[in-house]
């Protein structure tokens, strides 16, 4: 990952976002919402507090997005499993 002040890869940064939410979701499918909100809600926060940055708040969809996929994969996984 390049580490230089001017980096400015949001693709990677929401990959990673999606990816963690969708592992935190899968382990723990009771509560997804809760998952998003913990690996999310702080990056809408910093961007609108900071920069004013009100396109941040797409961060949330993203997260929210990999963490119902995760708690629905696991559903379907002990659905299978039944």
């Amino acid at each position: 990952m390049d580490t230089r002040p001017t980096w400015n890869d949001t693709g990677l940064t929401a990959g990673a976002l999606f990816a963690l939410a969708g592992v935190c979701g899968f382990l723990g499918p009771a509560r997804p919402w809760l998952w998003a909100l913990v690996l999310g809600a702080w990056i809408p926060l910093l961007g609108i507090v900071q920069t004013q940055n009100y396109a941040s708040i797409l961060a949330l969809g993203v997260t929210f997005l990999g963490a119902y996929i995760g708690a629905a994969i696991h559903a379907w996984i002990v659905r299978v499993r039944s």
